[in-house]
């Protein structure tokens, strides 16, 4: 093969890879137009409600072109989202055709409405799994094999054999729900203005909510999963004075903790730490960093996100309700117990507000327990 016969394979290399990329781009534009979809339909309810008539009426009153896609996302609103991701299959012939697999997981309700939480970041760059028809998974494990094995073996000389230490981690699925409440007041003012308030509050309460579970050391319950800190002893962070080399050692000490070593590992910290390495590290680009708030200032989590699998389960419910009485807090007990009604109660109906409420059935685990954390980090 000749030199210019390299030079056009090079140049078919780089189209492929371009296209590639603009399939990537194509495909979160789809989301982004179903997850619009989904929360225009949320506005028309809420419109509904507080104005009389149906969604459908409203859909054709205030969005007339998009209204088949806002009903059939009303309708099916886990479903839309699936059917307007889809891409075309990956072939064998298409350069990097793997690596355009990666992330492309089941994409649920809760991961669409609120983009910017941990979870749902990491539902785009993990395996994820649609568990629609189950309450839970076995996921076949097995211990990792040494590096050190050397599969090369002499003539006569004998092939050796790895123990198969077979094991397995189980995803199971929590039903995950939120309540936000609005203003008849707000949801009378302009169309965009009530879909900007809207967006925003439901993505923080359910960003908010799950990401404190996700990242936080709780154990496993009846009603919620295990927290991926639960068990760990935070490791040691360097105290190195300079910033840029604290940043380095401490993300260093994170990464060896898995060992074999991780190929791709997505480090969790509060927006504080996470600035400080944009500013400190040149090569801060090539890392994969996700912010959390419900992180405290000096905490940084290390997830080896080949060991992680989260578990979406179908039927996610939008409902709005006027006519509701509500316990107003974030760790509710039951409305009443022994005759005895909880604090605080709002009754919608008295204050004049319309409650919205989203339930869908999602969870998380890994297969080897590949999480550190650590604490007290001086950067």
């Amino acid at each position: 093969m000749g030199y210019a016969d390299i030079s056009i394979e090079r140049r078919i290399a780089n189209i492929d890879d371009k296209l590639i990329g603009v399939s990537k781009a194509v495909k979160a534009s789809r989301r982004d137009t179903a997850t619009d979809a989904i929360v225009k339909g949320i506005v028309c309810l809420a419109l509904a409600h507080t104005n009389g008539g149906s969604a459908v009426d409203a859909a054709g009153q205030h969005y007339p072109r998009q209204k088949t896609k806002i009903i059939d996302a009303l309708r099916n609103p886990r479903g839309f989202l699936i059917e307007r991701a889809q891409t075309d299959p990956a072939r064998t012939d298409v350069p990097n055709w793997a690596g355009d697999l990666v992330g492309s997981g089941v994409y649920g309700v809760i991961q669409a409405l609120s983009p910017r939480s941990v979870f749902s970041q990491l539902s785009a760059v993990s395996l994820s799994l649609d568990m629609s028809s189950f309450g839970s998974i076995r996921l076949p494990t097995r211990a990792l094999p040494p590096a050190t094995d050397n599969p090369f073996v002499g003539e006569g000389a004998p092939v050796p054999v790895r123990a198969v230490d077979l094991g397995s981690a189980v995803l199971y699925i929590w039903k995950c729900g939120v309540i936000s409440h609005y203003t008849r007041e707000i949801l009378r003012r302009s169309v965009p203005s009530v879909e900007s308030v809207l967006r925003q509050a439901l993505a923080e309460d359910l960003a908010t909510g799950i990401d404190a579970i996700l990242l936080g050391d709780g154990d496993v319950s009846s009603s919620q999963p295990e927290g991926l800190l639960h068990g760990l002893t935070p490791l040691t962070a360097s105290s190195a004075t300079s910033p840029a080399e604290a940043i380095t050692a401490d993300l260093m000490t994170l990464a060896s903790a898995f060992d074999p070593a991780a190929s791709r590992i997505a480090y969790v910290m509060n927006p504080m730490q996470a600035l400080n390495v944009r500013l400190q590290l040149t090569t801060a680009a090539t890392l994969m960093i996700m912010e959390s708030s419900v992180l405290p200032v000096g905490r940084v989590v290390a997830i080896d996100l080949d060991d992680l699998v989260i578990g979406t389960g179908g039927g996610a419910e939008i409902s709005i309700v006027e006519d509701a009485t509500i316990v107003a807090r974030d760790d509710p007990t039951a409305v009443s117990s022994g005759g005895t009604m909880a604090t605080p109660t709002t009754s919608l109906w008295q204050m004049a507000l319309t409650g919205i409420r989203l339930l869908e059935s999602i969870g998380w685990t890994t297969r080897h327990g590949r999480v550190s954390f650590m604490d007290g980090v001086q950067w």
